[in-house]
């Protein structure tokens, strides 16, 4: 009976074996037909993009804000007690940019450089009761950068 029993598992094993052998070189002669082969080509141009969403709890009176040159920040009526940043950054090149974001619960602070070209865009939902400063102080209206 131990004897039948190693028999099964050993042809089940094989058989799997052979399958996936079967398979895996019937996938390879696929993808390398003559239909895959190279052709000559050059990139002109890449356009990259990501986006992060992140969702506070925010019962702070005041948020300040600190954008470098190539950001952009629009302020947008949000939830009660929660602060909502949408982060869209965008590049073109190879080389994503260089983007340096500091939140502490109360101050955001971010700046972008790049080779090439970069934008940053932040949408900030605030609640709104919460006062929002630019870096010299004064409020910061919705919608204006």
């Amino acid at each position: 009976m131990r004897v039948n029993a190693w028999r099964v598992v050993g042809g089940a094993f094989t058989a799997f074996v052979v399958i996936s052998a079967a398979m895996i070189a019937h996938t390879e002669l696929l993808w390398s037909g003559d239909l895959d082969a190279s052709a000559p080509t050059t990139l002109i141009s890449a356009h990259h993009s990501e986006t992060l969403t992140e969702v506070y709890a925010f019962d702070e009176p005041i948020l300040i804000v600190r954008a470098g040159d190539g950001v952009r920040v629009t302020i947008v009526p949000g939830t009660d007690k929660q602060l909502t940043i949408r982060r869209e950054l965008s590049w073109t090149g190879d080389n994503p940019p260089n983007l340096r974001q500091f939140w502490n619960g109360r101050t955001l602070r971010a700046d972008v450089s790049c080779r090439d070209s970069c934008t940053a865009a932040y949408t900030l939902s605030v609640p709104s009761n919460v006062e929002v400063e630019r870096p010299d102080g004064s409020p910061l209206a919705p919608g204006i950068p």
